[in-house]
């Protein structure tokens, strides 16, 4: 499941790159920043997401740690990008919904990489890797 979300997270800041790219001339005449901004971003959090993602799922042992520094370099991200750029005025109306789902993202997801069971699958799979990498 947690692969499932970090490819969610990866997936949309693809799009916002697309999108960046696709519409470049009316997002100038519209932002106060350059599209430059969403497009970088989107390409930096795609990458590392789908990173991560494929990480996790191959079950490197490192990739657990880096899945959960990923969501909560993401949500720091997230928090700054909504925080102090300038937006429309209402933009913030909803920050304690947003700041509470993203609590328990965090949380779901540090809960999730420290079970005992997902504990076990990273160790195995690392061990497999070790064994089938000695000569026969």
């Amino acid at each position: 499941m947690l692969c499932v979300v970090v490819l969610i997270v990866a997936g949309m800041n693809l799009a916002r790159l697309a999108q960046a790219v696709r519409e470049w001339n009316y997002l100038e005449s519209l932002l106060p920043v350059s599209p430059a901004y969403l497009a970088v971003t989107g390409l930096v959090w795609g990458v590392l997401g789908l990173l991560a993602a494929w990480r996790m799922w191959q079950g490197q042992l490192w990739s657990r740690w880096f899945g959960l520094a990923f969501i909560v370099a993401f949500s720091a991200y997230y928090w700054i990008d909504r925080l102090f750029l300038p937006g429309y005025p209402g933009r913030n109306a909803n920050w304690m919904f947003s700041a509470g789902l993203n609590l328990l993202v965090i949380a779901w997801s540090a809960l999730t990489l420290t079970r005992p069971k997902v504990k076990r699958y990273f160790e195995a799979t690392n061990e497999r890797r070790v064994k089938n990498t000695t000569p026969a």
